[in-house]
């Protein structure tokens, strides 16, 4: 799949949103991306990791 961001890029504003709550489009503008755009990036990483964390019950063990 082609993106305009380059993975460590996508990862800078990935953690900026995360990190400071901003929209979308505030976050996507330092990075010359659109706030589609910008929300796809941080939808698709966060649900990569939702699907990749231990569950509440191995976590408790």
């Amino acid at each position: 799949m082609w993106r305009k961001l380059d993975p460590g890029q996508q990862a800078l504003l990935i953690l900026g949103y995360l990190r400071k709550g901003e929209p979308f489009a505030d976050a996507g503008a330092g990075f010359a991306v659109s706030a589609t755009t910008c929300w796809r990036y941080v939808n698709d990483t966060v649900e990569l990791l939702a699907q990749r964390s231990a569950k509440l019950r191995e976590a408790l063990r």
